[in-house]
């Protein structure tokens, strides 16, 4: 009776043994980390400190190939070992709706957080809305706008849109 015992324990204890013996699985990354992966990866901007760039353009794709997002600027300029300044920048972003269009005077984008903030103005189209604002903060991984300030917002009907 007593060896029944043992075998019955062992066989309770065999999958936890047999477990114990595997290699850890490595979880896999959700859709939105993977895209901040692409993001980290595909978002280069070549700049050196002290010089200026003219007519820079910064596409971004997936990991597909496909274009996703681009930022061109009349002037970059890497201020610091995490800054870079943008002159008269225009950032479009693929959405499925189509395509959104960020115009931003002046700003300045940290390498370090991803986002790209502005206080000269800025405006956000796509073919049914527009809006402008005082002031803009656009996060480059989860492509979040915030416009501040004087914020006002123009609505195209989607009929005369399709009508052009």
């Amino acid at each position: 009776m007593r060896w029944l015992n043992f075998l019955a324990l062992g066989v309770c204890l065999t999958p936890w043994a047999w477990a114990a013996e595997q290699p850890a699985a490595t979880p896999k990354a959700s859709p939105a980390a993977e895209a901040l992966k692409v993001d980290e990866q595909a978002l280069d901007i070549p700049l050196q400190a002290g010089q200026d760039v003219f007519g820079i353009r910064i596409p971004q794709y997936d990991a597909e190939g496909k274009l996703q997002m681009q930022l061109a600027a009349d002037i970059a300029r890497k201020l610091d070992d995490k800054t870079i300044e943008f002159e008269i920048l225009k950032i479009e972003v693929a959405d499925k709706d189509g395509m959104v269009e960020i115009n931003i005077p002046k700003s300045k984008f940290n390498l370090e957080t991803r986002i790209l903030t502005g206080n000269a103005g800025a405006k956000i189209k796509r073919q049914d809305f527009e809006i402008t604002g005082d002031t803009v903060e656009f996060h480059v991984r989860s492509r979040f706008s915030r416009l501040g300030g004087n914020v006002k917002m123009i609505i195209n009907s989607l009929d005369a849109v399709k009508d052009e």
